[in-house]
């Protein structure tokens, strides 16, 4: 309600108060008035209705709408005991009748009100009024079977209390607490809609014991559940709470519960995303202090494993085993997806590397992966990396491998210095090796069947791995 009145109004408050007690079969209609534009302490009729929800408006720079602020404009939001809420009531765009017959055909309209023939900025709180009848009106959508008295403390119990004022417990302001220029807060038509939009909770992790997960705001009377994959059904079909748990205790992987509603005009799916058992550990990610992947340095810290993990654990196992994965070297515990492999003690060549999750439901799989160690050199004391380009890569018959002395890509000087090359499979067969002072290699790789190959470079102190892909 857009409008005001200060005397003789006793049919009109007779006639709100059957709103609200009669309207909608008893269930009450939700009645919203703005204010009053005069700045002054003092709430408009129909606004100082206590059926009525009040609603003030806000400028764009979170306080009360007054002539002092941000906006620029002369006029102010009237507040007072009997205000309920506020909302944006500046410059609010808005669709307007085309021509003369239009606010933006009105003389007395401010110019800079207008957007063009169909839509013009509207101010004042009967700007403002709207935003909380719309979020009146999406809170019913959702369940039409709330009472006015329920929509509006949804309403009011969901605002952000904005701006630089003190909102405190009131007497006779059951909401929360208020301020005598904001009301409750400023609106939040999020806050308000999640407040009765059916909700599940219950655990993430489902393990072998019963878990139960309830649905709430229901808006129907009838109500369905249907579970995912590795889940076994244990009670509370047809209910507000059902509950289930992992079919047996070697499955895992991800799941859901459903809840269907039934109402009067539609059906509402709810669902959950859980995960049911022992955790699963993704793919091995192995770094080093050069920024290289693929292999570890056994000369210099800042080796690293990384990995994801399917859901949340108390911790993880991190194993470092021999090549053949027959004898355990070193072990770990973490509680991140990620462990330093950094030992002074190690030497070159390759190593098995194991991890496993272990959450609620116990412990989980091992999922390991085999890496190199390599001689790295310290490019922090002798100079920088050198670069390698290979052409193409995938490679067919043969392959161009240039060897650059810096990221700019100069031309390698050798300086009469040998370096070394070595090709290997992914069998770690070598398949290629050579010393040469050249800046360029052309390998003719027709005899390299299909496959991933890495590719050593060796020069001075320096190594590095590199991938090759061969593709006939």
């Amino acid at each position: 309600m857009s409008w005001k009145i200060r005397v003789g109004h006793s049919a009109i408050s007779t006639a709100l108060n059957n709103a609200i007690t009669q309207g909608r079969n008893g269930k009450g209609c939700v009645l919203v008035a703005a204010t009053g534009n005069d700045n002054e302490e003092f709430i408009e009729f129909p606004a100082s209705n206590t059926n009525t929800i009040a609603v003030g408006a806000t400028s764009m720079c979170e306080e009360r709408k007054n002539p002092s602020s941000c906006d620029g404009e002369d006029w102010g939001s009237n507040y007072g005991q009997q205000l309920d809420v506020v909302a944006p009531g500046v410059k609010i765009a808005t669709t307007d009748i085309t021509g003369t017959e239009g606010f933006s055909g009105w003389s007395q309209w401010p110019e800079e009100s207008k957007i063009d023939d169909e839509y013009i900025y509207f101010n004042g709180t009967s700007s403002a009024t709207p935003h909380v009848a719309g979020i009146a009106g999406l809170i019913l959508s959702f369940n039409s079977e709330l009472t006015q008295a329920q929509v509006r403390e949804i309403i009011e119990s969901t605002t952000d209390k904005i701006g630089d004022y003190s909102y405190t417990t009131t007497q006779g302001k059951p909401h929360g607490t208020w301020n005598n220029q904001m009301g409750y807060g400023r609106v939040n038509a999020y806050k308000a809609v999640k407040a009765v939009y059916p909700y599940i909770t219950g655990s993430f992790l489902v393990c072998t014991s019963n878990s139960t997960f309830t649905l709430h705001n229901p808006p129907g009377d009838t109500v369905s559940w249907t579970k995912g994959p590795y889940l076994s059904y244990v009670s509370g079909q047809g209910t507000d709470n059902y509950t289930v748990k992992a079919s047996s205790s070697s499955v895992w992987g991800s799941s859901w519960v459903k809840a269907t509603i039934t109402t009067d005009c539609d059906t509402v799916e709810i669902q959950k995303n859980i995960y049911v058992g022992y955790t699963e550990i993704g793919d091995l990610v192995f770094t080093n202090d050069l920024g290289e992947e693929d292999f570890l340095c056994s000369d210099r810290e800042g080796n690293l494993v990384e990995f994801s993990s399917s859901t949340s654990c108390n911790y993880f196992d991190i194993w470092l085993l021999n090549e053949y994965g027959t004898q355990v070297l070193y072990k770990l515990k973490t509680y991140t997806t990620e462990g330093s492999l950094d030992f002074s003690w190690i030497s070159p060549g390759y190593y098995l590397v194991q991890v496993r999750g272990i959450n609620d439901c116990g412990t989980g799989q091992w999922n390991g992966s085999e890496v190199e160690y390599v001689d790295c050199w310290d490019m922090e004391e002798e100079g920088n990396m050198y670069y390698l380009k290979f052409v193409p890569n995938p490679a067919y018959n043969s392959v161009e491998i240039s060897v650059f002395e810096d990221e700019n890509l100069t031309t390698l000087k050798t300086n009469n210095e040998f370096y070394q090359m070595q090709i290997y499979n992914s069998m770690k067969v070598l398949k290629y090796q050579v010393l040469s002072k050249e800046p360029i290699l052309r390998i003719n790789t027709a005899n390299f069947e299909n496959g991933l190959y890495f590719v050593h470079f060796i020069f001075g102190k320096e190594a590095q791995v590199l991938q090759l892909v061969i593709s006939h």
